[in-house]
């Protein structure tokens, strides 16, 4: 029987809502909530929500589930949780009477419910009249009630409401601006971003595009410290990370460059349902706008298929104003076809491997770097739901102290320039910190691996034992020429060879010994990490990889060709390095430095694949007619790896002379929990109620292309997941 209409109640009534005190917008702890209506063919029966009359309309929401019925106060923060297919829950963790009404055990007050029907399209609504009481006991109620009403108003206008919102995201970088300014397009929710950073908007060592570089080691730059690499020469290595309002993308190098196809639908092959490369494209087209190149742009060699970019996103890509002269991309055109690479207009489109010149995040009028603070941050920033709190770091989650099956997140620990606070979160926690700090926080917030949170007396809230793990990183190297010519402008010149352009008539050897030591890499991976990695799931992961490097034929590594002034350089990096580290915390102290080890080259493999894309760099600056462009080489130069120099020679320059690539990923993977996941394909941390990682931490593989492109289009993707979580 509805226990809110039962005959056998001891009702008083006190008059309709619309007769209640006015309840102020500027008080509210949360805002309105609309999304009342449950579609019928969720798991609820078609007792979907209500509507109430007066000051108190969407407010009070009540649903029957399993057979009984639940109420939820959307005003007060103390018994309110959003209510949404596929999650119900249950007021009565929260302890509230349930027999009586709504009952807030905080504040003592609490409403009584009559019930009636009406019809409004597909959906059956329930319209309840809604009576005031003081107590769990229905009784008389006097003007003493009213003014203890209006005292609690008062006082909660005299509290600082500002700590309170609907979403708090933690991190204003590439994917928490994607969130924060697409949630907060819903009028009715407030919005709250934690950044360690702050404006850069008039930083020139920003906003310059040819200003790459100039932001290392300033107060902008993470500047992570890895531990002594072990394989790689036993030195550390330093991590570049944006430390303010736009993170990475106000640092890095701007190329604009996504993903092989495969490498995308082997998301969805693994178990994450939905995630494919034609689920994700439509959101790398709604995240940019592409800026059609000019005449001279396209005699520099811009180009383009217009349907594989958006027309009127947030992100402006193109083409630098001043491009390299138009004489160089048909000299290096020849000289990589000589080679077997073929030339690639647009490698936007899930097919990669070639020579091509991409576009870069440039606003090509301003002439400026477009970082996702420019793009989706300082053109919003007057909206009232939305709010960037910077120079303030997130210390922990903070969970509620229902002792349910799953941890409900309320609010977040921060140090700010007043010390430390909570920021509180009615609906959801979203982890944006990136791949070097996300994981770090859930460990800090008592999700991860027992035996790492027990050496600093976290309680363990949720047992994920991979948290950290699965770090994955590229290792960048280069070889550079004195130029026989004087070049001008920026270069966005890119060559994509796969594995048998790389290896040639040995590819088949090579693919031969990679497949037999697979195993011996799983075993490894899972020794290292004391088990946390089981053996199984790592070796599946790299014989995924194999198939995508050698059946596929992905690009198996980058090369960034810079003819700038009287020079000519080359970045590369192998693209799918099989080493694997981690990444975990030293202390419960958040200000403590985690331990960071990217394991680079921890397979021979993977040096030998440096050593050997190295080796093609030469070959193509030695092959007509980009060998008349160059003069003397540089780096390495032949007194240290003479033209025949032998395996280990190459070997010994990588490990002396390379870099982090700054493009950590994994480690928080969106995988089955079975398969060493850590959010499922909702992005949602298992184990959690309403905590979301959203950032470079859960792609489970290396990509191909530039992340700046696919963490786009990944937030895009996950904030229309959560708006649905709350709108039907």
């Amino acid at each position: 029987m509805n226990p809110f209409t039962r005959t056998t109640a001891n009702w008083h009534p006190v008059g309709l809502a619309s007769q209640l005190p006015s309840i102020e917008d500027d008080m509210r702890i949360v805002p309105r909530c609309k999304a009342f209506n449950v579609p019928t063919n969720g798991p609820m029966e078609r007792v979907e929500d209500i509507d109430l009359p007066g000051e108190l309309k969407d407010q009070v929401l009540v649903f029957k589930y399993k057979g009984k019925y639940h109420a939820i106060d959307h005003q007060c923060p103390h018994s309110s949780f959003p209510l949404s297919q596929g999650n119900v829950f249950d007021i009565e963790d929260f302890g509230i009477t349930l027999s009586a009404g709504i009952t807030c055990p905080k504040h003592g007050w609490s409403f009584d419910l009559f019930t009636g029907q009406a019809d409004r399209g597909n959906y059956k609504l329930k319209v309840w009249e809604v009576q005031l009481r003081d107590t769990p006991t229905p009784g008389s109620i006097d003007q003493e009630v009213w003014v203890r009403r209006k005292q609690r108003i008062a006082e909660a206008k005299n509290q600082d409401d500002s700590s309170h919102y609907d979403f708090v995201i933690v991190g204003g970088g590439t994917s928490g601006l994607v969130i924060a300014n697409r949630l907060s397009e819903l009028r009715d929710v407030t919005v709250a971003v934690i950044e360690a950073g702050d404006s850069v908007l008039n930083n020139h060592n920003v906003s310059t595009v040819t200003g790459y570089g100039r932001a290392f080691g300033t107060e902008i730059d993470w500047a992570y410290q890895t531990e002594d690499q072990t394989y790689a020469g036993g030195g550390k290595q330093t991590m570049r990370a944006g430390k303010a309002i736009g993170g990475t993308s106000t640092i890095n190098g701007m190329s604009y460059t996504r993903a092989q196809k495969a490498q995308i639908d082997a998301w969805e092959h693994v178990g994450n349902k939905g995630w494919n490369w034609d689920s994700l494209f439509p959101y790398y087209k709604k995240s940019t706008r592409l800026q059609v190149p000019t005449s001279d742009q396209i005699d520099q060699g811009a180009d383009y298929y217009i349907d594989y970019h958006g027309k009127d996103g947030p992100v402006k890509i193109g083409w630098p104003r001043a491009m390299t002269n138009s004489t160089m991309l048909p000299q290096l055109d020849e000289t990589f076809q000589r080679l077997g690479l073929p030339f690639n207009r647009d490698a936007n489109g899930g097919s990669m491997v070639g020579l091509t010149v991409h576009p870069n995040t440039v606003d090509r009028e301003a002439n400026v770097r477009h970082d996702a603070a420019r793009a989706y941050y300082w053109p919003y920033e007057n909206r009232s739901n939305l709010k960037i709190i910077s120079n303030t770091y997130a210390n922990k989650v903070i969970w509620a102290s229902n002792a349910g099956s799953e941890a409900v997140a309320i609010g977040v620990e921060v140090t700010g320039v007043d010390g430390i606070g909570t920021i509180y979160a009615s609906k959801e926690v979203i982890l944006s910190a990136g791949s070097l700090k996300s994981s770090v926080l859930l460990e800090l917030s008592g999700i991860g691996n027992p035996d790492v949170l027990s050496k600093y007396d976290i309680p363990v809230r949720v047992n994920i034992s991979t948290v950290g793990e699965n770090l994955q990183d590229q290792t960048n190297s280069g070889l550079s020429y004195e130029g026989n010519a004087l070049w001008l402008g920026s270069p966005t010149f890119s060559a994509l060879p796969s594995a048998s352009q790389i290896f040639g008539d040995n590819v088949s050897d090579v693919a031969s010994l990679v497949n037999a030591s697979l195993a011996d890499y799983a075993r490894a991976v899972s020794k290292y990490s004391n088990g946390a990695v089981q053996e199984v799931n790592a070796l599946n992961a790299f014989q995924l990889q194999y198939d995508l490097i050698f059946k596929s034929q992905v690009p198996y590594a980058e090369i960034v060709l810079l003819p700038i002034g009287h020079s000519f350089s080359s970045e590369y990096w192998p693209l799918l390095p099989f080493s694997r580290g981690s990444i975990h915390i030293q202390s419960a102290d958040s200000s403590q430095p985690p331990s960071i080890n990217p394991n680079y080259f921890m397979f021979d493999q993977d040096l030998s694949a440096n050593a050997e894309v190295a080796r093609y760099v030469r070959k193509a600056f030695h092959t007509a007619p980009l060998s008349n462009l160059v003069g003397e080489e540089l780096a390495p130069g032949q007194e240290r790896v003479p033209e025949n120099a032998s395996e280990p020679i190459w070997e010994s320059w990588v490990k002396s002379n390379y870099r982090s690539n700054f493009h950590p990923v994994g480690t928080a993977s969106m995988l089955p929990r079975d398969k060493g996941g850590v959010v499922g394909n909702d992005l949602r941390v298992y184990g959690t109620k309403n905590v979301r990682v959203v950032d470079a931490s859960i792609l489970p593989f290396q990509l191909c292309g530039h992340l700046t492109s696919t963490l786009y289009a990944v937030a895009e993707r996950a904030s229309d997941l959560i708006k649905r979580r709350y709108i039907f």
